[in-house]
């Protein structure tokens, strides 16, 4: 857009939101000295010189470009904003370059080209209506994520067998949710990894893989597979056996674990030249405790049902993966979470995934990690940790004290880190959370919706509505089977 340096016409309604937006005249605002004009407080990643003075460089070059190299760039931008419309659907990775591609398109092909009319069929993904009227989501949607957390709950609390329609309805969206293509053409040109097997965070027209989010996908998959109520035809080894390739494909050969849409690729000095200032570590994809955690119990999974296929890359990538997340660990035995709020968060998916790879029940990663979560409960038996935790990278309690999410992942933490031989104290602490969570729940069977919980970027809320749900029931039925486990009584 600022290549060709375009602007759309200057009609009446965009002279009176140019009133509204800014509080002296559009005409008089001296743009280049806005550049580094942004609120203190939200200066989350300070530009690094290296950019302040690529950035001084590329103001010059600007007024003399080179034409040639001009169009060649512009070219090669359009085929990659063409590529991205065309392998998601038109649905594009999220909804800031949605926008921003088909209003490309719009000036590229123009309003009436079946490549913008496709965009604009695509527009309605994003949009929902909320409090305070139309609002824009930051995804079209969590569907996968959402759905294989609520059947792993069920089946963690052992009650599939109650409902067996919803659970067969939502066995069907996990299949038709696997991407069973790769991108189309010649994907590695434009920098898109295999996706083929793989599950999407959302739908799988959006086209963009996951690695826990395909791993949590699969994992649904082996949970129900010898279900014959819920799943009567078997779900095709074939397509198993692709999730795992996918899996086994994103993980990092280096760094042993696994990062988000990609296996780490470039290096990180490119964070240099992140011009973002509200976000962290944009520029290239990390390892991360939370996807690493989530491949690794999947693939501990798949390997008790399926030793047979890929067993060496299967064992290698398990035990490279458990030593990649260890290495994680902070000195007060924490784990930061990168995708939700936050230590209480990884703390559950870490302990989750050791626990079921083999992890010593003596080690002293439970060992600190359990310290650390009994050292954040509260006074009424819940957990409580806020956003800020995320912002900050150390552990802030909820200004409106326990949350019912916090207090699930909390509980199941202290579950897995002492599944063997309990203290009488870790006792007492679990049982304390979950009185925490039997008093909140509502008459409805419901929970209500508290506090923001999820997060991206280290700067970023999301809101996750299910986890309410979700994680209370996973947490119940997981403390119920570990205390029968241990011929005790659930309170």
């Amino acid at each position: 857009l600022y290549g060709r340096r375009w602007h759309g016409p200057i009609t009446p309604v965009v002279a009176e939101i140019r009133k509204e937006l800014y509080v002296e005249r559009y005409e008089a605002i001296h743009w280049p000295k806005q550049r580094h004009n942004v609120y203190e407080a939200d200066v989350y990643t300070p530009h690094s010189m290296l950019y302040d003075v690529a950035s001084w460089f590329l103001q010059i070059y600007e007024k003399f470009p080179i034409k040639a190299f001009r169009e060649k760039a512009l070219k090669v931008s359009y085929e990659h904003c063409k590529y991205d419309d065309i392998s998601t659907s038109f649905i594009c990775l999220g909804p800031v370059n949605k926008v921003l591609n088909m209003l490309i398109a719009h000036i590229e092909e123009g309003p009436t080209s079946d490549h913008y009319k496709k965009h604009l069929e695509r527009v309605d993904d994003y949009l929902f209506m909320g409090p305070e009227g139309m609002r824009m989501s930051g995804y079209n949607g969590s569907q996968l994520w959402d759905t294989s957390f609520a059947v792993q709950a069920i089946c963690a609390a052992k009650l599939e067998g109650e409902c067996p329609a919803a659970m067969a309805a939502a066995h069907h969206y996990i299949d038709v949710a696997q991407v069973q293509e790769d991108p189309p053409g010649d994907y590695e040109a434009f920098y898109r990894h295999r996706t083929k097997g793989a599950w999407n965070f959302s739908t799988r027209s959006q086209g963009w893989q996951v690695s826990d989010c395909t791993a949590e996908g699969l994992r649904v998959v082996l949970l129900l597979r010898n279900n014959v109520a819920i799943v009567p035809c078997p779900f095709p080894l074939g397509r198993i056996q692709d999730g795992v390739d996918e899996i086994l494909s994103l993980r990092s050969e280096e760094l042993g674990g696994w990062a988000s849409y990609e296996a780490p690729r470039g290096p990180q000095y490119l964070e240099l030249l992140d011009c973002a200032e509200i976000y962290k570590d944009i520029m290239i994809d990390y390892t991360y405790a939370e996807c690493s955690s989530s491949c690794i119990h999947t693939l501990c999974l798949f390997r008790t049902q399926y030793p047979q296929y890929r067993t060496e890359d299967v064992n290698r990538a398990i035990a490279e993966g458990v030593k990649c997340v260890k290495s994680k660990q902070l000195p007060d035995g924490s784990f930061y979470g990168s995708w939700a709020n936050c230590f209480t968060y990884a703390g559950w998916i870490v302990s989750d995934a050791l626990l079921l790879a083999g992890e010593a029940p003596t080690s002293p990663v439970f060992g600190r990690l359990s310290t650390f979560t009994m050292s954040k409960q509260n006074e009424d038996g819940g957990w409580g940790e806020d956003f800020n935790s995320c912002v900050t990278g150390r552990y802030v309690p909820n200004p409106d004290g326990s949350q019912v999410v916090n207090s699930a992942w909390a509980v199941m933490t202290l579950i897995f880190c002492n599944y063997d031989k309990p203290s009488p104290k870790v006792v007492s602490d679990i049982e304390r959370g979950i009185r925490f969570i039997m008093s909140r729940q509502l008459r409805s069977g419901d929970w209500a919706q508290e506090r923001i919980s999820g997060v991206f970027n280290g700067n970023c809320a999301i809101h996750y509505p299910g986890y309410k749900n979700s994680m209370t029931v996973w947490a119940l039925g997981k403390y119920v089977n570990w205390t029968r486990k241990r011929q005790q009584t659930p309170i």
